[in-house]
């Protein structure tokens, strides 16, 4: 008999992350590879697809209506212990405003059997328990329990979003989206590259490009970025009155311009990983044996 396993995935608009600290882009092809390059392949449903391929990115918000169970299974794949039968108590994380799909995720997984084939290896899992929560949420659950008891606010700048939650005492006092992410930051940068130099390169591939140093950012970018979420926030929270905690994938990227504009800021330790972490831990004490 299998053992059941605690398990946190996000299902992020850029990054896939899980609990296990696995990351892949979050793009991905329908069909076996033309010229197959030792691509990861999934087959689920009776349909293959090839796994973190450059493709466009799904700018959908609500992630239940994605095609999102290639990037699940292969999550899973990827995070599991060897064996082919596997049950799971497997926790999502869902931008704060989309916390209605928790029901959608629960109908569609919960209590049932999936199998699906890994590059050439049959996997059969069966979610045990399903739960949801909110991104920003899920990483205060990372701090250290003194420092949950003061008056925190979590700031995740996502892919799509940015999740903002505030806490009083170790109590949840306001949760906000905000409908920007690092997928539009990068728009910002492409469109600007593009412009200036008569190129028609991607969103998809501009991180790539920054990191090579063929595309440079433009620091006022960056400020109108941060500028935006700080004027967000201000409407529902006083920052002053808070520990303010960056986390997610574009904390470390943006990090300078945040401190330039924020010098109390704090940056949570190891960023890309947190809800995922923290769902894990909120999976330990709900489900414990």
């Amino acid at each position: 008999m299998s053992k059941i396993v605690n398990m946190a995935v996000d299902l992020g608009n850029y990054n896939i992350k899980t609990s296990e600290e696995k990351m892949f882009l979050s793009t991905f092809t329908e069909g076996m590879p033309e010229n197959p390059q030792g691509e990861d392949i999934i087959i689920i449903d009776d349909k293959v697809y090839c796994m973190a391929k450059e493709s466009s990115f799904d700018y959908e918000f609500n992630k239940n209506k994605k095609n999102y169970k290639p990037n699940l299974f292969y999550a899973i794949a990827k995070s599991i212990e060897k064996g082919d039968d596997h049950k799971i108590n497997l926790i999502l994380g869902v931008p704060l405003e989309n916390f209605g799909v928790a029901s959608d995720f629960k109908e569609d997984l919960e209590g049932k059997t999936f199998d699906f084939n890994y590059n050439n290896k049959d996997i059969k899992v069966t979610f045990n328990n399903l739960g949801v929560v909110g991104e920003g949420i899920s990483s205060f659950y990372t701090l250290d329990p003194k420092k949950r008891a003061g008056d925190i606010m979590i700031v995740d700048i996502g892919g799509r979003t940015i999740n903002v939650a505030t806490f009083r005492e170790g109590k949840i006092e306001h949760k906000k989206q905000l409908n920007k992410g690092m997928i539009d930051f990068y728009d910002t940068v492409k469109e600007r590259h593009n412009s200036n130099f008569g190129e028609n390169i991607n969103t998809e591939q501009i991180y790539s490009y920054i990191e090579k140093d063929i595309v440079k950012v433009d620091h006022g970018d960056e400020l109108n970025f941060m500028n935006y979420a700080f004027n967000q926030i201000k409407k529902f929270a006083d920052v002053r009155f808070y520990e303010v905690y960056f986390t997610g994938g574009g904390a470390p990227v943006l990090e300078d311009t945040i401190k330039e504009l924020h010098p109390k800021a704090k940056f949570m330790e190891n960023p890309l990983f947190t809800n995922v972490k923290g769902n894990k831990a909120i999976a330990e004490v709900q489900w414990s044996e």
